[in-house]
């Protein structure tokens, strides 16, 4: 699912650790790109995972941050479901960039 930033990494995490915006997924950034930003919303209170539901990993930057567990939770789930359609139907992004065609 492709959404929009609102600029950088860094600046969208600002964002949700204020309050301004709920959720965020990270995906396909090097760990330099978010690390601040990661910490500045765990310091305001808010959740950053894994994209499996885990613990963060900063040198995997891949993850799911939000205002609380919960809805990270929730998203997670509803990544998993997309994901799990896409690839079903031969449409995951990677399989996307991996083709010569």
């Amino acid at each position: 699912i492709g959404i929009r930033a609102l600029g950088s990494a860094a600046l969208t995490l600002g964002y949700v650790a204020k309050g301004s915006i709920d959720a965020y997924n990270i995906e396909y950034l090097k760990p330099w790109d978010i690390a601040a930003g990661a910490l500045i919303v765990q310091e305001a209170g808010g959740t950053v995972i894994d994209k499996s539901g885990g613990e963060f990993n900063i040198m995997k930057p891949d993850c799911i941050v939000a205002a609380n567990m919960k809805l990270a939770m929730e998203l997670k789930g509803l990544f998993d479901e997309v994901d799990r359609k896409l690839e079903a139907d031969g449409r995951m992004p990677t399989q996307l960039m991996e083709r010569k065609d």
